[in-house]
């Protein structure tokens, strides 16, 4: 096996979301307040359905965006042996022998750790940055090999 590049332990937690990505949120925020101005206004009951659902495209979009940021500060920290996840006081590790395979799952918008030994996976946010600005999907190689099997 060949010796791995990183020695120092690296700390990345996730990134800040994207603009273009929030946008939706910000649209579905002002449709939704203009539609409960329009409801309080005219104290009609008829567009309530309308209302409910912007307000659930609203708490779905919130959800989507910060899901695997909350609970407390997820963190990924990563040396040369191996890596540990902390979010919300829970921490989970690998040891780089002990994970084969690493995925990420864009439909789902998460990365998974599999361990060899079957148990449930790690997930993490997908986009974990280091605080000088470089991306975990891009220094994976410099920790974890795939396994030759």
């Amino acid at each position: 096996m060949e010796a791995r590049v990183a020695r120092e332990v690296m700390e990345f937690r996730p990134a800040r979301p994207r603009r273009p990505s929030l946008w939706s949120i910000v649209i579905l925020a002002i449709v939704f307040i203009v539609l409960a101005l329009a409801n309080l206004a005219h104290r009609a009951f008829e567009p309530l359905a309308a209302l409910a659902g912007v307000g659930l495209l609203l708490a779905a979009g919130i959800w989507f965006q910060f899901r695997l940021r909350f609970p407390g500060d997820p963190t990924l920290r990563v040396d040369a042996e191996g890596m540990s996840y902390i979010r919300g006081g829970r921490e989970q590790g690998l040891k780089w022998t002990e994970v084969s395979e690493i995925m990420s799952d864009s439909t789902l918008g998460r990365m998974l750790f599999l361990p060899v030994s079957g148990r449930p996976p790690i997930i993490m946010h997908p986009d974990m940055v280091a605080a000088d600005g470089r991306a975990w999907a891009l220094m994976i190689e410099h920790y974890w090999r795939p396994q030759d099997g």
